[in-house]
């Protein structure tokens, strides 16, 4: 089995400086620990909330922590469960399987009992009700020789939850929620300097009537900043800058 290692690329927002630091939020901090303790017990964990909060990037942060070879799926609306299976045993073998349901999850199953990788299930939302029972059923027959983590979107909540005997199978969970308050001005400080730089009322401006305290949305409206204040000679954000560069941002 072909495991993924540190080698691969982190999941930063694409286009970021390739110096950008990890900034330990207090969700960031809580998914290291659950990560950690999960993976110790080969256990299910859940990491859910709105899109852009940073839910997937503290997941692959924790688990290049672990040490463990990885396999990491993201999964398209309501697959089938042989999609689920076939996406998985491509996600750690980097081969397309073939052959019957039955024969294919055997072959994860074992694959996953003889060399124990992280297991992670990204846009898991998408899981409909037999994929959910899919993803439970594999991890039963592992028998907890491998730790499976669940990340998902808005939704993810209420379907991890409409499934009761997975629900009731998952030892942590972590919802992501937007930064606010002093939280957001110590993330965005740690950030980039630009913003540690800038005047803290003119970005609570710019977090009402855009980023919301989500960070992807910042990542955006940074590049955007940084470009435009390049041109302008500045060292840090301002209104000029900040009207420019939330005219041309992505719309709700």
């Amino acid at each position: 089995m072909t495991a993924q290692t540190s080698q691969v690329s982190p999941r930063h927002f694409q286009g970021l400086p390739p110096d950008t630091p990890t900034v330990p939020t207090v969700h960031f901090r809580k998914t290291q620990l659950v990560a950690a303790q999960v993976a110790k017990d080969g256990g299910i964990a859940a990491f859910t909330g709105p899109a852009g909060l940073g839910k997937t990037f503290a997941v692959d942060h924790a688990v290049r922590a672990l040490g463990m070879p990885w396999g990491w799926a993201q999964m398209g609306p309501a697959p089938a469960p042989k999609e689920v299976t076939v996406r998985l045993l491509k996600a750690l073998t980097g081969n397309t399987p073939k052959g019957t349901q039955y024969e294919l999850t055997d072959e994860l199953v074992d694959a996953l009992v003889d060399e124990p990788h992280v297991v992670v299930i990204d846009d898991a939302q998408g899981l409909n009700k037999r994929g959910l029972e899919q993803v439970r059923y594999l991890h039963d027959l592992g028998r907890g020789a491998f730790p499976l983590f669940l990340v998902g979107g808005e939704q993810c909540a209420d379907t991890l939850k409409s499934d009761p005997q997975l629900r009731d199978r998952v030892g942590a969970w972590v919802t992501f929620a937007p930064l606010k308050g002093a939280e957001l001005h110590s993330a965005l400080a740690a950030y980039h300097p630009f913003l540690a730089r800038s005047d803290r009322e003119l970005l609570d401006e710019v977090n009402d009537v855009y980023a919301k305290g989500r960070f992807r949305r910042w990542a955006v409206f940074l590049l955007t900043s940084l470009r435009l204040a390049e041109k302008a000679g500045a060292d840090r954000l301002t209104r000029q800058i900040a009207k420019a560069a939330l005219s041309i941002t992505p719309p709700d």
